[in-house]
């Protein structure tokens, strides 16, 4: 690529699930395309993932279960999941749908029971599995049998704007400024999960407690580009981010291990804060991921997950609801180095906590209440209410796992119509200018309800509007 004056029809800045998906669909119909990426390695945090590209069945579901986002938005999402399936199969991406399958992604010694079907508890889901290092690699091939160009180690800086519409991009390719010209860009730089900043502006001020659970070059820069040219931030979602629950530091585990650390197990547990005290209904969700936005908010954005043997034996079988049933999540916890507490007397239990920086003397009541409650059925009547998944910590042995959460994706980020393409604060379009995946915001709000799919769905929206618009011989509107 030229040093300047570059000209192409798209430029599609990341190379997650959204990226590859608009710039091969585009591509493919024709389309001349380059892809940039940040990092080093394509795939984007789409590496890191489960590999399950899920979403709610009917858009009634998903307005129950996630009633504060963008409800158009949503329908599209719902609608476009089965022709993204379809587009998966044309592609000859591996993909399945059978109850009990495992993702892919994990080591198969840790099955995940999140099926087709009843991922969230209560909806009716639909789901497909895939590898997405396989999914990554086999999108890479198949641009370079499109002679798509892919620029890693390149980052969006400017995006540039003449009247209504964006016109070009510069890009900084380890340190030379490149200007390029084209007719439409799509935003899918994946959030700003790895972004301390905006989590502390948006989410929590403990922002330097939170894990990672992502790649590191998710920083926010479509949003914050896009914004700098008067693209409308999204009306939800920015207090709001999916991840799990983490073993705390000085806890030590790698990029590959993080759906292994994942305490997934968290809803069935009681969820104490330093102060001792409950902060949140544990079981709001089975996939945990309130539970972790909430510790978030807690002090030093830590807590300590405790239970019983009950508890722990019911989630030890593989055939228990929860994510990654069967597995010895404690065990890994210790294993990586997380304080972690063990012990056959509720006594000592609490005297260990107190040594990790939790109040005992406050822990031991919190722990009496919930125990009293969960005896007589009235747990739903709590300062703190849990609605569901409750189990008393009283058999020993007595279990601790402080954590601290992990942060996979943000919710909150540009407002966008239906053909993905980005709005400004009185709701026009801004010619040219798309966005995919996660950089699109309140479709997911505090509830989630899938990502892969998004980027599947958006990007396949970005691109075929792109398309449509480019052979009718204008510039994208």
């Amino acid at each position: 690529m030229a040093a300047s004056d570059s000209q192409v029809d798209i430029v599609v800045v990341g190379s997650g699930i959204g990226g590859l998906t608009a710039a091969v669909r585009a591509a493919r119909a024709g389309a001349r395309v380059i892809v940039v990426e940040k990092a080093s390695e394509a795939g984007g945090t789409t590496r890191l993932s489960g590999g399950g590209v899920w979403g709610m069945r009917r858009f009634e579901d998903i307005r129950s279960f996630v009633p504060h986002g963008d409800a158009d938005l949503q329908r599209r999402w719902v609608e476009g999941i089965p022709a993204g399936h379809a587009w998966l199969d044309e592609l000859g991406i591996p993909a399945e749908a059978k109850p009990g399958t495992t993702l892919s992604g994990m080591d198969a010694a840790l099955p995940n029971r999140l099926i087709d079907g009843d991922i969230i508890e209560g909806y009716n889901t639909i789901g497909r599995v895939m590898n997405p290092s396989q999914f990554v690699d086999m999108m890479v091939e198949e641009l370079t049998r499109l002679a798509v160009p892919l620029f890693l180690d390149t980052s969006l800086e400017e995006l540039v704007r003449k009247g209504e519409s964006v016109v070009g991009v510069v890009l900084d390719a380890q340190g030379t400024r490149l200007s390029v010209k084209t007719r439409a860009v799509v935003l899918a730089t994946g959030g700003f999960a790895a972004c301390p900043s905006l989590i502390a502006e948006h989410i929590t001020p403990y922002a330097a407690k939170l894990w990672p659970r992502c790649v590191d070059s998710v920083t926010g820069d479509g949003l914050r580009l896009a914004t700098q040219i008067g693209a409308a931030p999204s009306d939800g979602g920015f207090n709001a981010f999916y991840g799990h629950n983490l073993p705390a530091r000085p806890a030590k585990f790698d990029k590959s291990q993080l759906i292994e650390v994942s305490q997934f197990y968290g809803p069935a547990a009681i969820a104490v804060n330093l102060r001792g005290e409950r902060y949140t209904d544990e079981g709001e969700t089975r996939l945990e991921e309130t539970l972790a936005q909430d510790t978030a908010r807690q002090p030093d954005a830590t807590a300590l997950l405790v239970f019983d043997d009950v508890m722990w034996k019911m989630y030890r079988d593989p055939r228990s609801s929860f994510s990654q049933a069967g597995s010895d999540k404690f065990g890994i916890a210790r294993d990586a180095g997380a304080p972690v507490l063990f012990t056959h007397d509720m006594e000592e239990l609490v005297r260990q906590a107190g040594t990790l920086g939790v109040a005992p003397v406050q822990l031991r009541e919190t722990i009496d209440v919930f125990n009293g409650a969960a005896n007589n059925g009235t747990t739903h009547l709590l300062d703190v209410p849990k609605s569901r998944y409750v189990y008393p910590v009283m058999t020993p042995p007595f279990y601790g796992v402080l954590v601290q959460p992990g942060i996979t994706s943000s919710m909150g980020g540009l407002k966008v119509n239906q053909n993905a393409q980005v709005l400004d604060a009185v709701g026009k379009t801004i010619g040219g200018l798309y966005a995919c995946g996660v950089d699109i915001g309140n479709l997911n709000n505090r509830h989630y309800a899938g990502n892969l799919s998004i980027g599947l769905v958006f990007g396949m929206a970005a691109a075929d509007h792109i398309t449509h618009s480019l052979d009718s011989g204008g510039r994208t509107a």
